[in-house]
């Protein structure tokens, strides 16, 4: 903990890497039911990496320590520093968005409402954009205004709907405007939801809608304004997935050859194309995903993630990209390919070494 409070990250990572090679025997003879029990080894695996990633990113030390109680909290559950790593997406203000919203739920976060607070740290808006959308999405679900997919959501997904452009009060205008349409059902939402915005190349002035702005009369653009206006297929993917993230549904654009389609979380766990005209082998883009690669690859990570074997598979990934441990490296990448043969990211660094 000492090394924590003093916030140099190179000091960190190394004293996780010393603890590790320490007991790197006893990690590889672990079951999965004994790796994670085991609190100290998966706490070094993952600050070790945490402390590894942010030096990647210019990030060299750490303050947020020094507030003792809460740094206790954060080394109390080694599964926020497992879920931080995974979605590759922490910054510099990621533990401060996180205590911020820790205060405000009286230092008690757990359940759903640890997974959305880990989301909201990882956004990339501002503090009071995370806590607002935070407090939002906190709202809706306990009134029970959001399709069923929100609840099951991880924190890298999380990070993607608190990553929409839609402000709070924009999220409960869409609420209240989806909330009259009775057909619109979390099976059928993203078709349903692309009806509403008009295809038009022309506004009632004439003016066409490659001109930008002027097409929309410099109007702000926002969700009431899409259905307003219309516009062609950008205008049509952005602002359903836009009333998809006012149901807790995490929805993101992507291009195709002449066209804009999005991507959307289905009610069966499945990340499948909206608006879509030529299928995944011809879409690109969407970023904010943990795995890098084409936009198909989001279909991989998820079906990943849902296999038992895949939480243990990870783990021996991660510990094989510390820089420290890189004699034990294609030990531990057997392993995590052993333990699940689709770990795509096991697979990348197996090739590349």
């Amino acid at each position: 903990m000492w090394q924590l409070e003093g916030g140099n990250l190179r000091n960190i990572e190394h004293a996780c890497e010393e603890f590790l090679v320490k007991h790197m025997s006893k990690i590889l003879r672990y079951s999965d039911e004994e790796l994670f029990v085991n609190k100290e080894i998966l706490l070094a695996c993952y600050i070790g990496r945490y402390s590894q990633l942010l030096q990647q990113k210019g990030v060299m030390n750490l303050h947020d320590f020094k507030d003792k109680q809460y740094g206790v909290w954060l080394v109390s559950d080694p599964k926020i520093w497992e879920d931080f790593v995974f979605a590759r997406s922490m910054h510099p203000d990621t533990l401060n968005i996180l205590k911020n919203i820790w205060l405000v739920e009286n230092k008690n976060l757990n359940g759903i409402h640890l997974n959305m607070a880990l989301g909201a740290s990882l956004s990339e808006k501002k503090i009071e954009e995370c806590i607002g959308k935070y407090q939002y999405y906190k709202k809706a679900y306990n009134q029970n205004k959001l399709f069923k997919q929100f609840k099951e959501l991880e924190p890298w997904e999380f990070k993607l709907l608190f990553d929409g452009r839609e402000s709070v009060s924009e999220l409960e205008w869409a609420q209240e405007f989806v909330s009259q349409k009775k057909k619109f059902k979390p099976w059928n939402a993203a078709s349903v939801a692309c009806r509403w915005i008009p295809y038009r190349e022309k506004n009632s002035k004439g003016i066409s809608v490659h001109k930008g702005a002027a097409f929309y009369d410099f109007k702000p653009i926002s969700l009431k304004i899409y259905v307003e206006y219309g516009g062609v297929c950008g205008a049509v993917s952005k602002g359903a997935a836009g009333f998809l993230r006012a149901k807790g549904v995490p929805a993101y654009t992507i291009g195709q050859p002449e066209h804009c389609a999005f991507i959307w979380k289905n009610p069966r766990g499945r990340w499948v194309i909206g608006n879509d005209i030529h299928g995944w082998g011809w879409s690109e883009g969407g970023k904010g995903i943990p795995w890098k690669g084409p936009s198909s690859i989001i279909q991989a990570m998820s079906q990943f993630k849902s296999n038992p074997k895949a939480r243990a598979s990870t783990f021996f990934y991660e510990l094989s990209e510390l820089d420290g441990l890189v004699k034990y490296k294609t030990i531990l990448l057997d392993k995590a390919l052993s333990l699940n043969f689709c770990n795509y990211e096991a697979w990348k660094e197996y090739f590349n070494t």
